[in-house]
């Protein structure tokens, strides 16, 4: 019999939950169940007998598909956000060098028509943009990373959804039962 519980979680919580989830190719409700499972196991208070280890086995094998597909809705998100992210911070880089550049032209301008202190303050002032150029750019290149860690994880869980959607295609459960056990060997 199955008994369901809700549990109000925070925002840290929930998104600590979320991320531990997505690397363990779970979907957060199964990720909470396994820590509770881990948990009781680890003080004596449930242990998991052969007979559940087969349906558990059953039910991953039924189910496995719609986390896989749940944590890679997640992935793909990630990787939207973080890509637009990137491109801001690219765009703010741009934006910030183009008008340091304008300021420095500006002040040679000022300095060539004779007025030299306004012209040194308008170069000199053009620092502060060209600074906030560099910090922007750091910024995007860190996007980017991410942007890139994102996409090696979304590349590889596609390749487990491919995988185990092949797998459940087969009629014996024997093989079907190995493959699997292959698929988990090679994804962790």
């Amino acid at each position: 019999m199955v008994k369901r519980v809700t549990i109000p979680l925070e925002q840290q919580e929930y998104s600590a939950l979320l991320e531990m989830a997505v690397e363990e190719l779970r979907n957060p409700r199964d990720q909470l169940r396994h820590i509770l499972r881990q948990e009781l196991e680890r003080r004596g208070l449930w242990s998991l007998t052969a007979d559940r280890h087969s349906q558990a086995n059953q039910e991953v094998g039924n189910e496995g598909v719609g986390s896989t597909a749940f944590v890679l809705d997640q992935l793909e998100l990630g990787y939207r956000q973080t890509r637009e992210q990137a491109q801001g911070w690219f765009r703010f880089s741009l934006i910030a060098a183009c008008v340091g550049f304008a300021l420095v032209g500006v002040g040679v301008i000022t300095v060539i028509f004779g007025q030299t202190t306004a012209g040194i303050i308008t170069v000199i002032s053009s620092v502060i943009p060209d600074v906030a150029a560099a910090l922007f750019f750091v910024q995007s290149k860190a996007a980017n990373q991410r942007v890139d860690t994102i996409q090696a994880k979304l590349t590889e869980a596609h390749e487990v959804q491919t995988a185990v959607e092949i797998v459940n295609t087969m009629s014996d459960p024997t093989t079907q039962d190995n493959l699997k056990a292959e698929i988990v060997r090679k994804a962790l």
